[in-house]
């Protein structure tokens, strides 16, 4: 079930649930495998896997992006191995992406673009019904982050997170989730404005700005969870 991963130091860094999602050794969700390919939550790719259980990737080489899948749950967290002896170095022209903190720019990269939505709200297409304050606090019953309240539930129905809500299914016309959907929810600023659309649907007609429901979400829970 688990896979450990390690760095060229021999220093464990990471393991692999079900050859699929890839963790943290302190539990954060990484990202996810295609073959043997790492990509981000965002589907932005990290590296390679090897046989000796390293992640590298080619500077010299751009290996193109993929299709974002859901967060999984987070599974639990496995005894840790012992630390290995330090690897053979990788030719000039690769990286240890657990050496070079390449998981942590990418990070870096997703916090730039995202926390300029945050204290904002999410509304349903056409702004009559509120569905939750992008935040962390985990206390606000408005916010996305607080799990017992009414936007932040698997339960709820007015909850972005109800699989099987009006606004949570991937069938659902109102959802963000819906690949194919022409309403999905807004996103509006502190003064009313309506700034963004979150939507699955990258073709979806707008003069605002599209901001992609599941990079956004795996951005979300994976701060959330820090």
């Amino acid at each position: 079930m688990y896979r450990y991963i390690f760095n060229t130091k021999g220093k464990y860094v990471a393991f692999i649930v079900n050859d699929k999602y890839c963790f943290s050794k302190n539990n954060d969700y990484i990202g996810f495998f295609k073959g043997v390919n790492l990509y981000n939550y965002s589907g932005k790719y990290l590296g390679t896997l090897t046989s000796d259980d390293r992640v590298i990737r080619n500077k010299n080489i751009n290996v193109p992006d993929t299709t974002p899948i859901p967060k999984p749950y987070l599974p639990y967290l496995p005894y840790s191995p012992y630390n290995r002896y330090a690897m053979s170095r990788l030719p000039s022209n690769y990286e240890d992406i657990f050496i070079n903190d390449i998981v942590k720019t990418d990070m870096e990269e997703l916090d730039y673009k995202y926390e300029k939505l945050l204290d904002c709200n999410i509304y349903s297409n056409d702004g009559s019904i509120f569905l939750g304050t992008i935040n962390f606090n985990k206390y606000d019953q408005k916010s996305l982050a607080n799990k017992y309240g009414i936007y932040g539930s698997e339960y709820s129905p007015q909850s972005l997170f109800n699989k099987y809500g009006t606004y949570g299914s991937p069938y659902s016309s109102k959802s963000p989730f819906n690949k194919y959907t022409n309403t999905p929810p807004i996103i509006v600023d502190k003064t009313g404005k309506a700034i963004g659309k979150l939507t699955a649907n990258s073709y979806v007609g707008s003069s605002i700005e599209i901001i992609d429901a599941i990079k956004f979400f795996n951005w979300f829970n994976a701060k959330l969870e820090r």
